[in-house]
């Protein structure tokens, strides 16, 4: 669940996971016992907004102000929406993976080299011999695809 909110705040699954265990390290730190009357994954989610701040902060030195209240926004949201669930996120995944198998072969392949692989889109598109911006633009619209897909899944209609 943890992991699942910091990547929804940051979008960066290495920067979640870092600081997911950074949120960790400062709950063992902290020494209170948040399952004492209180929501853990609230008391962790509370950490962890702080850690995003500081994040951002270090990340763009400055140039991005922090609204007032943005964070805590965003994570009434992530709970509303039931995102800290697991098994939304277990459909979601459901979603993906039979939209994933809907995509022509090509399509498919070049979003498992970028987000299974991890591989950069300027090494990708040296590769297919293909302008960076032109390949970041057709990973946008298979993204925008799939999220169409996915929603209409779980939305119970049919996607081609």
């Amino acid at each position: 669940m943890l992991v699942r909110f910091l990547i929804f705040l940051l979008g960066d699954v290495t920067d979640a996971e870092d600081l997911a265990h950074e949120t960790f390290r400062v709950a063992l730190t902290k020494g209170a016992d948040p399952r004492k009357g209180s929501d853990l994954g609230a008391w962790l989610r509370s950490i962890a907004r702080n850690l995003v701040r500081n994040h951002i902060r270090k990340q763009r030195r400055g140039r991005v102000v922090l609204q007032e209240g943005l964070l805590e926004a965003a994570e009434k949201h992530f709970v509303a929406t039931g995102s800290d669930r697991d098994d939304a996120w277990a459909a979601r995944r459901q979603a993906l993976l039979a939209c994933l198998e809907k995509l022509p072969a090509d399509e498919r392949d070049l979003i498992r080299r970028r987000y299974e692989r991890q591989e950069q889109v300027r090494q990708m598109a040296d590769e297919l011999a293909v302008e960076p911006n032109t390949l970041s633009k057709r990973l946008e619209r298979i993204r925008d695809h799939l999220r169409e897909c996915i929603n209409a899944t779980l939305n119970g209609q049919s996607d081609g």
